[in-house]
């Protein structure tokens, strides 16, 4: 009996722990023409990474829905979802939208959970032409969503959340961080020579804190100047 209690006791202590492990990350979510999603990125939640899965995707006449979710929340987590050139977008959902962003080989749309699951649903279709009244409506919409989002924010007595916090970062992007910190502010080029990354690399990474509001790219010339935001 006493061996009994000991391990329900054990089992119990496992499943809290389990519960409250704590979620971030920064993924790219990739659909093709034929519905096959690819999930890739920097997280410490690996079993939501897929290599082209139809299970994120079905579809219904020429209208194609795009659902995916965790029970997990995140702490932290920034992602891109990377549609067709030749989608119309019918009707989106997400927790957090920043903005979609008309590219010359894919629509992006930029999203961010904080303190939830990751929860996205999309219905779109694809044509050989892009209507523009369609494209109206979906930046207006969005727009406006954000509008009042801002307006709430601002009347709330609760503190604003700032940047994603360094212990979140994936390691690269903590080490460049924590050698900013330590400098005040450097150049591209040393900053390269002192982490050791490859250009192409770096020059991802340091894109990919700026857009998470930590950093600051400052143009000096031919010389890029890094420092924290302030």
């Amino acid at each position: 009996m006493k061996r009994v209690c000991i391990l329900i006791l054990m089992l119990f202590i496992l499943s809290n722990i389990a519960i409250s492990e704590t979620y971030y990350g920064e993924l790219d979510i990739r659909v093709d023409e034929r519905g096959l999603v690819n999930i890739e990125g920097e997280t410490n939640l690996p079993s939501i990474e897929t290599k082209n899965s139809p299970d994120y995707t079905s579809k219904e006449g020429r209208y194609w829905v795009l659902n995916i979710s965790t029970q997990e929340e995140f702490s932290a987590l920034l992602y891109r979802i990377h549609l067709p050139k030749n989608t119309d977008i019918n009707y989106l959902k997400l927790q957090r939208m920043g903005r979609i962003e008309h590219r010359t080989d894919e629509i992006v749309i930029i999203g961010t959970a904080q303190d939830q699951p990751l929860k996205i649903l999309i219905q779109y279709s694809l044509s050989s032409y892009t209507s523009k009244a369609s494209y109206f409506w979906i930046i207006l919409i969005p727009a406006i969503a954000l509008g009042v989002f801002f307006l709430l924010k601002k009347n709330k007595s609760k503190t604003r959340k700032g940047p994603i916090p360094a212990i979140h970062l994936p390691e690269r992007q903590k080490d460049i961080y924590l050698v900013i910190k330590k400098k005040g502010q450097i150049t591209q080029k040393e900053l390269q020579e002192v982490t050791g990354l490859p250009k192409s690399s770096l020059s991802r990474n340091i894109n990919s804190l700026i857009q998470k509001g930590i950093i600051t790219k400052i143009e000096n010339g031919m010389t890029n100047i890094i420092k924290l935001k302030e």
